[in-house]
């Protein structure tokens, strides 16, 4: 788990070293819960890629968690079919405690800025969500 945990790391620092223009910015309401679908949602006009990675069963962080060397770029994509920046995908998850985050471009690892629940775990820092529905993994 440590070696998880330090690629994050190299990952965040690699993003800010290149120079990445990245600014997210708050949306109102987001995550947005209806019982166990999640709207996740990043406003990120200048990526190409979001994904939300985390800690529910068939995320596993991006595959990472299982892995351990690589994230896979299918797991928790998000998309912006409508082009105006804010990139969103909905999630059914069991209810219970969830950390998250999002990854722009495969190198950024972000917090949510529209989401003030936050935790720490070796030194990362999480967004965290309680779902109190379940609708289960689909």
């Amino acid at each position: 788990m440590n070696s998880f945990w330090s690629l994050v790391g190299v990952s965040l620092l690699l993003g800010l070293a290149s120079g990445c223009a990245y600014t997210p910015t708050p949306l109102r309401g987001a995550p947005e819960q209806h019982g166990g679908a999640v709207r996740f949602a990043l406003r990120m006009p200048s990526a190409h890629r979001v994904q939300v990675v985390g800690s529910w069963e068939g995320n596993a962080w991006g595959g990472l968690a299982e892995s351990g060397a690589w994230l896979d770029p299918r797991r928790g994509a998000l998309s912006d079919p409508d082009g105006d920046g804010v990139w969103e995908r909905i999630v059914f998850l069991p209810a219970g405690y969830h950390t998250y985050r999002f990854v722009v471009d495969g190198t950024l690892w972000l917090v949510d800025p529209s989401n003030p629940e936050r935790t720490r775990h070796n030194g990362a820092e999480s967004s965290v969500l309680v779902v109190q529905g379940d609708f289960g993994s689909r």
